[in-house]
């Protein structure tokens, strides 16, 4: 049985494949006192074949002859028990596998002296995935950068390889503003936007927070600014960076979650500041008001809709909302009999309802404010990796089927820490080290298959079974199907199923979550048998 430590990630795709090699540092073994090995830097190897992943050994103390490496050796370990060892290599450098299949895997390198003892270990995964040839335009993750998080280029290699098409990250205001009428731009914010320049990915900034330090005063009991002064100040800092990023961030999104500011008597007043500033110093810029608060995280519009019947919709573009239905799935959510607006929170609901609010609360030029879905994502720290990577692998079709262009943010790449008892420690698709999670290559498969095909049909849609179809001009071109699982509708639901369906004429190839080809059986009155399980397989039409 092959185990892994989970420490860096490789992540593979190119004109089939790309092998990404990220530093990581393994635990010796207890007979291992004087090597270290690494999997260092980026490197990449392109082919479907032959994969040359980089390693490093590093001696700590002089060897002896007795223990001095003689070579490496490694394995692939697939989730299913295929193995593949890797070929001996006459370097200490490298170790070669013949990768021939999509999916995650476990890797393993070891420093074999020449008598066989093992000097030393390390072990990561391998992210073998599809290339995605056309990444969905709305489809966006959130970073944290501006928090000292992830590094350049590794992480936006990683967002290209999983298919992400936006970011969003934090540019608080203290950090524009250091003294009352002083602002600059941090370096970590321009390195941040020319990145996604480089990486055709669309920047969106958060801008907000206290700034205490330029105005102690202003934020009575509150960490939101609470007389006009301070909220001309906040309003000014937007301002400079609206002007300084110009056309390279087309969208701002005033605070994050202003769970301590009232809709009316907080909100409002700044926006009433902010939105006249930005468009003084670039029109074509996008305000969105920061309506991600209530129950569910905003899925019932409970900060927007006060300001709606203020009449305010001529002082935003657009506003955001946080429909979190964690810890249940994104198709039936939680049931919420006492709420005031929707009684059910799934993605289902909560986007029929809030473009019905924007369709009905339009700005006086007629036009609709814009939606976007800043922030949704699960913590696998209550419940599995792969349960994680079922539910955002679902949620991209739901929200496809259900709120076509609006934009969506999952929350959130990368974990913020390693404390698996945290549940913010563990929104990532990948881990803290970069090594990947079942979610991140459950996601890139989903992202390379849906693009943007727009929603054709369902075969389908009960509250056990979904089977929706994704295609230009009406016609699907393949096929997402799964099981949903436990749900507060039914919570002894079996976690697979097995379905017959009749497929469009044509011939149709079966492809499991992971990416790899399963046969399809047609019975001879043309009904397919499928497996189900909460995580999504797909039946693609081949041509």
């Amino acid at each position: 049985m092959c185990a892994t430590n989970r420490m860096r990630m490789l992540a593979v795709s190119s004109a089939v494949f790309a092998a990404i090699a990220l530093a990581a540092f393994g635990s010796m073994s207890s007979s291992a006192a004087d090597f270290r090995l690494s999997l260092p830097g980026m490197s990449a190897s392109a082919g479907r074949g032959e994969k040359t992943i980089p390693v490093k050994l590093v001696a700590l103390s002089s060897g002896t002859a007795s223990n001095a490496t003689d070579r490496l050796a490694g394995t692939l370990c697939r989730d299913d028990g295929l193995t593949i060892a890797s070929r001996p290599s006459q370097r200490l450098d490298e170790v070669v596998f013949d990768v021939q299949e999509y999916g995650l895997y476990a890797l393993n390198v070891a420093a074999v002296a020449a008598d066989g003892s093992t000097n030393a270990t390390v072990s990561t995964t391998y992210s073998v995935v599809p290339v995605v040839k056309e990444r969905p335009r709305e489809f966006g993750t959130c970073v944290h950068f501006q928090q000292g998080k992830g590094q350049y280029p590794l992480t936006f290699e990683l967002l290209r390889i999983a298919g992400f098409s936006r970011v969003r990250d934090d540019l608080a205001w203290r950090r524009v503003e250091t003294s009352p009428g002083r602002f600059s731009i941090p370096d970590s914010a321009d390195a941040l936007v020319a990145r996604c320049e480089e990486y055709g990915i669309e920047p969106l900034f958060v801008f907000g927070y206290p700034n205490k330090s330029c105005y102690p005063g202003g934020f009575s009991g509150k960490h939101f600014p609470t007389d006009d002064s301070t909220r001309k100040a906040c309003a000014a800092a937007l301002a400079f960076a609206v002007r300084h990023f110009g056309a390279r961030v087309p969208a701002w999104e005033l605070w994050n979650e202003p769970n301590c500011a009232d809709p009316i008597d907080d909100y409002l007043p700044l926006l009433k500041f902010a939105y006249p500033a930005v468009k003084a110093v670039r029109p074509e810029a996008k305000l969105l008001s920061g309506g991600g608060r209530g129950p569910g995280g905003g899925i019932g519009g409970g900060f927007i809709n006060p300001i709606f019947k203020a009449g305010a919709q001529d002082l935003q573009d657009g506003w955001s909302i946080h429909p979190y239905t964690a810890p249940h799935g994104p198709d039936h959510g939680y049931y919420a009999p006492k709420s005031g607006t929707i009684k059910v929170g799934n993605v289902e609901q909560s986007m029929r309802y809030l473009k019905s609010r924007a369709d009905k609360n339009r700005r006086s030029d007629g036009k609709a404010l814009e939606l976007y879905v800043t922030e949704i994502g699960w913590t696998d720290s209550v419940m599995t990796e792969e349960l994680q990577a079922a539910y955002l692998a679902r949620a991209m079709f739901l929200f496809r089927r259900h709120a076509q262009c609006v934009p969506v943010y999952f929350y959130d790449f990368q974990n913020d820490g390693t404390d698996k008892g945290n549940k913010e420690h563990n929104f990532g698709v990948i881990r803290a080290d970069y090594s990947p999670k079942p979610s991140f290559q459950a996601m890139a498969v989903a992202a390379s298959l849906l693009a943007n095909r727009p929603f054709a049909d369902a075969l389908l849609d009960g509250d056990d079974c979904r089977i929706y179809g994704y295609g230009k001009g009406g016609s699907a071109d393949f096929y997402a199907a799964w099981n949903v699982g436990k749900s507060w509708k039914d919570e002894t639901a079996p976690d697979k199923r097995e379905v017959q369906v009749v497929l469009p004429d044509g011939n149709w190839k079966l492809i499991d979550w992971q990416g790899r080809t399963l046969p399809v059986i047609r019975a001879p009155d043309g009904q397919v048998t499928l497996k189900l399980s909460v995580l999504p397989s797909y039946l693609v039409r081949v041509r």
